[in-house]
């Protein structure tokens, strides 16, 4: 059996049917670890401190709009920041 006749077979099962499978099929995959998605990954990495402002440092950043710089290859959008002041 293939996965498309697995998948057909579990469409005709009624709502406990279902969750059966499901328990069954989660009893049998625990050491199965998820895959982690590279970004995700470098994005936790990356802002494992929160948003930070990259050359002051400060942790009180706002997301402002996108500017463009030239290089020898075109142009490439970046995202401003903005850094707020504490009151």
């Amino acid at each position: 059996m293939d996965l498309k006749e697995l998948k057909k077979l579990a469409d005709t099962l009624d709502d406990n049917g279902k969750r059966e499978l499901i328990y069954f099929l989660q009893s049998r995959t625990k050491g199965v670890a998820l895959p982690v998605r590279a970004i995700d990954e470098i994005q936790e990495q990356k802002h494992k401190d929160g948003l930070v402002c990259p050359h002051c440092k400060n942790h009180s950043v706002v997301r402002f709009g996108k500017y463009a710089v030239r290089t020898r290859t075109g142009e490439v959008k970046r995202q401003c920041t903005v850094v707020t002041q504490a009151t």
